[in-house]
């Protein structure tokens, strides 16, 4: 068993999330008994080039933000540390609450940008657990147990909201370490009244596992956030290794698609909205729970037999498995857009050990002079120019003529022009739409910052 690290990030916007800051992040450390170790709240000012968004800020509450002594780069480093620090003895997983779409690549970019390693909570033996997802499984077979709120007749996992539930006090909801503090005690009560379920969780949390998870129970049910479900057989394929397998709808009869061609099944799979076939990502946290789990915390359901036949059926047709992995093989490869160094996280490469033993020397050491002879030496410009950003940062008044230069470039860039970038007029707008709704005098005060902020900027 691993320790874990819940964790929570608020930032400066919510699109263009190549483009988004981080402005406060926290975590707490537990041991696998949730008891906790440790904690961790930082925060900083936004940096020159990143647009502040209104609404943003009085979401979060950070009204404060300009006036952080701390940078970007300072609380990017010690948070790395931190982290670093908690996993040296004993790999964590990370767990978050709908973050493996937000909060996760929000910090891969943070740390992308102030060249430290991105991938840190799934890599060297740590793996990654979104809750969220798993609240859907939570609130559909164990709703006896626990009540989900209730927003407009509809089902709400929004975590505030799920707090309030547990009697929880939600009066800093979306502050950062508060967010963490819920979330550890939403895994406790997930551990109390799904105990099967909660081992399932835990420890489907890596690629591996989860694919061995997957693979090796013939029934499984996903859940949908409004309470559908349907049961489902994982695929796997001897011949081709990937990154996903593919799950077969079992409310689908296999023998309509078994026999097919390569073309038909493409047709009938790739290119139709009523397939039963959906491909999975191996370590990103599923709204599924298998059939056994649910008969040991004695949830009471029944399926079908004939779900368990159709599933035997397509284990044993390995050709046709085969079939739909080389059907994904040849499908096209995701684009990414690159147009800014920013956006290159996944379409610029990954760094050698030689670059990061390059970015790791910049770090250590302490003058302009010695970080300036690292900077010339690093093999990529986007590396480079990460690297003028973070000493114009924090030695503004040292650094070369041309360093301030590029950064007063950028600023101008980011504000005036358009791009993949938030759009400053947009949000100098919203904000003074937001200015003339507010009544509370903190949030005015907020409003008006950014406001000024942003006009100090815009040509």
């Amino acid at each position: 068993m691993t320790n874990f690290i819940f964790y929570d990030t608020e930032t400066t916007g919510k699109d263009q999330r190549d483009f988004i800051q981080v402005i406060q992040v926290a975590s707490i450390l537990t041991n696998n008994h949730l008891e906790q170790l440790n904690d961790m709240d930082l925060s900083c000012r936004p940096l020159p080039w990143t647009l502040v968004t209104a609404g943003a800020l009085l979401t979060n509450k950070k009204y404060d933000t300009f006036n952080n002594p701390k940078t970007h780069y300072e609380m990017t480093r010690e948070w790395f540390d931190v982290w670093s620090k908690w996993c040296a003895q004993e790999p964590a997983t990370f767990v978050t609450y709908n973050g493996l779409f937000f909060d996760e690549e929000i910090i891969r970019r943070q740390f992308y940008w102030n060249l430290i390693n991105p991938y840190i909570t799934n890599t060297n033996g740590n793996a990654r657990l979104d809750l969220l997802p798993k609240m859907y499984v939570l609130g559909k077979f164990y709703g006896d147990k626990f009540t989900i709120p209730q927003v407009n007749n509809k089902p709400s996992y929004r975590l505030e909201l799920l707090a309030t539930s547990l009697g929880m006090d939600t009066a800093k909801a979306h502050d950062a370490l508060a967010d963490c503090i819920f979330l550890l005690e939403l895994q406790k009560l997930i551990k109390e009244i799904a105990p099967t379920f909660y081992q399932e969780t835990i420890s489907s949390c890596s690629k591996t596992n989860h694919k061995e998870c997957l693979t090796k129970n013939m029934l499984h049910l996903n859940v949908t956030r409004f309470g559908n479900y349907y049961p489902f057989t994982a695929l796997s394929s001897n011949t081709f290794d990937h990154h996903e397998i593919p799950i077969f709808n079992l409310n689908f009869n296999p023998q309509d698609y078994i026999h097919m061609s390569l073309g038909e099944l493409e047709s009938a799979i790739f290119n139709s909205k009523d397939s039963p076939i959906k491909w999975v990502k191996l370590g990103k946290t599923q709204s599924t729970v298998t059939y056994n789990s649910l008969k040991n915390d004695d949830v009471d359901l029944v399926l079908d037999d004939n779900y368990l036949i159709r599933a035997e059926q397509l284990k044993d047709n390995q050709n046709f498995v085969d079939k739909l992995f080389e059907l994904r093989t040849a499908q096209e490869m995701p684009h990414y857009d690159n147009s800014s160094y920013e956006q290159q996280l996944y379409s610029g490469g990954f760094p050698s050990k030689a670059t990061y033993d390059a970015f790791n020397k910049f770090h250590q050491v302490s003058t302009l002079d010695e970080k300036l002879r690292i900077i010339n030496l690093l093999p990529e410009q986007r590396y480079k120019e990460f690297a003028w950003r973070i000493c114009s940062q924090f030695m503004p008044g040292d650094v070369p003529q041309d360093f301030i230069q590029y950064c007063h470039n950028l600023i101008d860039q980011r504000f005036n022009k358009d791009g993949p970038w938030p759009d400053a007029s947009k949000e100098l707008s919203n904000a003074k739409e937001l200015l003339n709704s507010v009544t509370d005098q903190a949030e005015k005060a907020c409003v008006k910052e950014v406001i000024v902020n942003i006009e100090k900027n815009i040509k």
